[in-house]
């Protein structure tokens, strides 16, 4: 049997536990990190729990690769931040596609990216680095998704759409096809998006009358 792959996971909250459980499939976890000014006790999840500030001395970037499990806070910046700092300590940040997903071997994509469970990514489909997409959602062809981006669950990205960096797509949401989505668009759950965005947009579902 092939030996996994040594990695440590920079985060402590549910997410981390949860992305923890998906990656110990192929990855052997070896430690979880978070600044120093977070560190709540020695470990988490049983695994060793260590400041970001000490990681290299202890688990140097030539063994181990990266995973930044840090959610969508402030529009994506917070793990955008991290995912730069981790970066430039030198280190290899891992993608992780569940088996079920179906996405095309020749597809374009980049580092410290996410797939859960029913995604679909059509051909020539590009992800750039530092996405999530949740379970059931689907880029279709021709589409690209910048950096930093979360996709919600059973939200639906038609073709030629592109998805600029920080943006967050509500579960359930809709992107017409030859749509620009602009940075650090915010987009609610259900909504349906059929022109172009102006950057920082909020838009949210229409209450009920």
């Amino acid at each position: 049997m092939e030996k996994k792959k040594k990695l440590i996971i920079f985060g402590n909250t549910n997410y981390a536990r949860l992305v923890a459980h998906y990656l110990k499939q192929e990855y052997e976890i070896c430690g979880f990190t978070v600044d120093k000014a977070y560190i709540e006790g020695n470990t988490f999840e049983d695994k060793p729990l260590i400041d970001f500030e000490s990681i290299i001395d202890l688990y140097p970037p030539q063994e181990y690769k990266m995973f930044v499990a840090v959610g969508y806070s402030k529009r994506n910046k917070l793990r955008e931040e991290i995912y730069k700092r981790v970066k430039n300590k030198g280190y290899s940040c891992i993608n992780y596609i569940h088996p079920s997903c179906i996405v095309p071997h020749d597809i374009i994509i980049g580092e410290n990216c996410i797939l859960f469970e029913n995604v679909v990514v059509q051909p020539f489909v590009q992800l750039a680095n530092n996405i999530i997409i949740w379970s059931n959602a689907t880029v279709c062809h021709d589409s690209r998704i910048c950096d930093n981006v979360f996709i919600g669950s059973n939200a639906c990205i038609n073709g030629f759409v592109i998805v600029k960096n920080n943006v967050f797509l509500g579960a359930n949401s809709t992107i017409r096809d030859h749509v620009q989505v602009e940075e650090e668009t915010l987009v609610g759950c259900g909504v349906a998006i059929n022109q172009n965005t102006e950057k920082k947009q909020v838009l949210k579902a229409l209450s009920p009358q």
